[in-house]
């Protein structure tokens, strides 16, 4: 299967995030009068948001369309991201925290502004610069942006360690990039819009779901910590 070139108007792929824990404690807090499904759902919508906006490139490939324009890409992205700022805000425990998780996602959108500049002015040797470039300013704006829940969400002062299993995936990912492309090819034969739309896909899950279950890690953890800190006052 022919797999489209990445997209190169809106510098690198929207950040496989936006990115947060897909469960929360279900113990009730004054802070979060929201219910506790209502989070969830409001972060599987941006998450649709986000796949959408990864595949509009690959579909407008695929049928021959023009490209997206690199300013409407970015701004599409900035878009998602303060969408995902508001979304911390609203599922925040305490007002205090609403403020400081918002600041902390908002923070995230200069990275990917000046990111979108270096990849369009910068001159880049290899491709493997830009891929270095991409990769690792996506792994530091999920990264935030995971943190940026678990302020918002997280009780504890420990579960901030699991955001290193991020970092620590993305190596690895980086390690077998190519195999998996290759088996992606393999497994997805052809190369009309439906193929390009679903290896698209896949590459979108490769990316986001590490970061979902980093924060769930970070969650087990705030969780756990928090039973050992009632039974040790017990």
């Amino acid at each position: 299967m022919a797999l489209p070139p990445p997209p190169p108007a809106s510098g690198p792929p929207p950040v496989p995030a936006p990115p947060a824990p897909p469960t929360a404690s279900r113990r009730p807090t004054a802070g979060s009068p929201l219910p506790v499904v209502l989070p969830f759902v409001l972060l599987g919508v941006l998450l649709l948001a986000h796949l959408v906006h990864y595949l509009l490139p690959g579909w407008l490939f695929a049928e021959r369309r023009t490209p997206l324009s690199p300013d409407v890409g970015i701004a599409l992205t900035v878009v998602l991201m303060l969408l995902y700022a508001g979304l911390v805000a609203l599922v925040a425990r305490t007002p205090g925290r609403r403020l400081v998780a918002a600041l902390v996602a908002a923070s995230t959108i200069p990275v990917q502004i000046a990111l979108h500049v270096a990849l369009r002015t910068a001159d880049f040797d290899s491709v493997r610069e830009i891929e270095i470039l991409t990769t690792w300013g996506a792994t530091l704006i999920a990264v935030v942006q995971v943190a940026a829940w678990g302020i918002a969400r997280r009780e504890g002062r420990v579960w901030p360690v699991g955001l290193v299993a991020l970092p620590v995936v993305a190596a690895l990912q980086w390690a077998v990039r190519f195999d998996v492309a290759q088996l992606v090819t393999d497994v997805v034969p052809g190369d009309g819009t439906a193929s390009v739309l679903v290896a698209w896909t896949i590459f979108w899950a490769w990316f986001v779901v590490p970061v979902l279950l980093t924060g769930l890690l970070c969650f087990v953890i705030d969780e756990a910590t928090r039973k050992s800190r009632s039974t040790r006052r017990a």
